[in-house]
């Protein structure tokens, strides 16, 4: 019999995230910035699931990326292992999106899982 070890996971919300403007870093950042950060850097780990847009990642995905890398030198990402789900009603399940969230992965410096690609 195998065993399989469980997880304890966290659902965090892209909802309440204000577009990424690097001029309000000076003073004091909108909340859901805040909110954001501090859920992310409470984490061992990040499974990214992401539909596809147009070949990229949804907006929305790409803002929370960007709100959480920055300011320059806070990036809460930074060695957080992580893997990624796409999926699509197309033939591709989103391919694009897969590698276009890998790409800026790498970037934050995340290990990300190689395989199986999901």
């Amino acid at each position: 019999m195998k065993l399989y070890p469980s997880f304890i996971y966290q659902l965090i919300s892209l909802y309440d995230i204000p577009i990424y403007n690097e001029d309000l870093e000076t003073g004091a950042p909108p909340t859901g910035w805040k909110n954001f950060r501090e859920s992310v850097r409470q984490q061992d780990t990040i499974l990214f699931i992401t539909p596809e847009y147009n070949r990229p990642v949804p907006a929305v995905l790409k803002n929370a990326i960007d709100v959480g890398s920055a300011p320059h030198g806070r990036n809460v990402f930074h060695r957080k292992p992580a893997a990624v789900i796409s999926l699509s009603p197309g033939k591709m399940g989103a391919f694009g999106a897969n590698h276009h969230l890998r790409q800026s992965l790498v970037f934050l410096n995340m290990p990300v899982m190689q395989q199986p690609e999901a």
